[in-house]
């Protein structure tokens, strides 16, 4: 039942569907510790910060505008990657 899973459920699943919900169950877990772990570091530096930063300026951090340079430098990234993947024998079936 800490899977999300109904009980009554279970015996018409493979082994394989238990494997995924129980690693979907796991991740979500993981998640939530993360997340309470972020919520409790943070609270501590607000605790020791000598001024409380307006709320828009803690949750989010201002983005730069990417400079048209920038821009290209990325796309030509991505397009020698892509080229280069396609050019590559592919093994394993992937």
């Amino acid at each position: 039942m800490e899977a999300g899973l109904d009980p009554s459920a279970f015996w018409s699943l493979t082994p394989k569907e238990m494997i995924t919900i129980y690693e979907a169950a796991v991740a979500r877990l993981q998640r939530r510790q993360r997340r309470e772990e972020w919520i409790v570091w943070h609270i501590d530096a607000l605790r020791r910060s000598d001024r409380l930063p307006a709320f828009e300026e803690f949750t989010s951090a201002p983005r730069r505008a990417q400079t048209p340079e920038e821009q290209e430098m990325i796309v030509r990234t991505m397009h020698a990657v892509i080229v280069a993947r396609s050019e590559s024998p592919r093994t394993n079936g992937h």
